[in-house]
């Protein structure tokens, strides 16, 4: 930051910026005209026009030092001026000349000095001090204290999808309905819908007449915070034939022997875990890999079925009726559950051979020298 003054009333030529250039600093000596060159003794000299200030930073103020030899603290003046600008100035008065003095030489310092600083705004302008000691002056401008940034610490869960409490009524609930009764509803944690899919969503699991399990997410309505906007004679229509939460256990939920059929968006790990439970699946993806996954539940693996283009209540309580009640549903549900028995035992396949990649081959030879010997048994006892 530039520091210099202007002098004689001329500014500087340097093109480097300086945020004082605006300052309009005059002449110390204005006031104080010089004599002729022929004079013989200079009565005034201009040892104050260079005087010299520094400024530093600590961690707890801005320091500024002035060096002024030969001025006494009551010629000095320390002020703050609007807009945090501190100025720094001194005046040091020719000795008058008595009636019968007479002047050899007159080299002491004599004049004016005025040092303008703009201070940061971390600066506390209130709280300045200066002080004087052996010529040097010293003005120390207090900091703001920097305020840390507050901390909390945020517990983390098994699932990073859990993004919102478990509502745990709905086991409670669940454990007094009937196995293979109950639709789970969830479409994840990134999917939102309209006023009017809400509505028709709802009377569709209500002319469903199937007991059934919905999670509904806070704003994952557009215009309300939550269930707000559910039809009014809807809660009254299904009394306790349904369960409305705002979040879920869903590995716990699918794992409950009272749900029988999952409305899922078909993110993967709904899909994987609805597989692994034996759970079938309405489809209604949204976006991204979904509609792959929908596709292969429904038309591949043939596990489920897919909800398709708009949401119609009527549309709505076939698909529910059709997966949990009906023939082909009871098929969907022997199949999956065939998946399911495949991949656990891929899996306790897997995790046999990643103990034995673990534990090397000596506990291998081992087991099969085990059963080879007690295949022999019988042999060698007849012999």
């Amino acid at each position: 930051m530039a520091m210099a003054p202007r002098f004689f009333g001329n500014p500087r030529s340097s093109s480097i910026f300086d945020p004082f250039y605006s300052f309009d600093l005059r002449d110390p000596f204005k006031d104080f005209p010089f004599p002729s060159s022929s004079s013989i003794i200079s009565r005034e000299n201009s040892a104050f026009v260079n005087t010299s200030i520094d400024w530093k930073e600590t961690p707890e103020a801005h320091v500024f030092k002035a060096d002024l030899p030969g001025l006494k603290k009551e010629e000095v003046k320390v002020e703050i001026e609007d807009d945090r600008v501190l100025q720094i100035s001194g005046e040091r008065n020719l000795e008058k000349e008595e009636k019968n003095d007479t002047w050899h030489r007159a080299e002491r310092s004599s004049g004016k000095f005025l040092r303008r600083f703009r201070l940061p705004e971390n600066a506390k302008m209130d709280q300045v001090k200066a002080s004087m000691e052996n010529g040097v002056l010293t003005v120390i401008v207090p900091k703001e204290e920097v305020k840390k940034p507050a901390v909390k610490a945020i517990e983390i869960s098994a699932s990073s999808s859990r993004i919102i409490a478990e509502d745990s009524y709905c086991i409670t609930w669940l454990d007094r309905q009937t196995p293979n009764s109950v639709i789970y509803v969830s479409l994840g944690s990134l999917a939102s819908m309209a006023e009017k899919e809400l509505a028709e969503m709802a009377w569709g699991l209500a002319n469903s007449e199937q007991p059934f399990l919905w999670v509904i997410r806070p704003n994952s309505v557009c215009g309300s915070e939550w269930i707000e906007l559910l039809p009014k004679d809807f809660k009254e229509a299904v009394e306790e034939r349904g369960c409305i939460v705002k979040w879920a256990p869903q590995k716990e939920l699918l794992a409950n022997s009272a749900v029988g059929g999952f409305w899922s968006h078909c993110g993967w790990n709904s899909t994987v875990e609805s597989i692994c439970e034996g759970v079938p699946m309405i489809c209604r993806p949204c976006f991204g890999d979904q509609k792959v996954n929908a596709r292969y539940v429904s038309h591949v693996w043939k596990v489920g079925l897919e909800l398709e283009n708009e949401l119609e209540r009527e549309k709505v309580a076939r698909a529910v009726r059709r997966l949990m009640v009906s023939a082909e549903g009871m098929k969907m549900r022997q199949q999956i559950i065939e998946m399911k028995e495949k991949v656990k035992l891929r899996e306790e396949r897997r995790l046999i051979l990643q103990f034995f990649d673990q534990v090397g081959t000596t506990y291998l030879v081992i087991l099969i020298a085990h059963i080879v010997f007690h295949n022999l048994q019988p042999l060698l006892a007849i012999c």
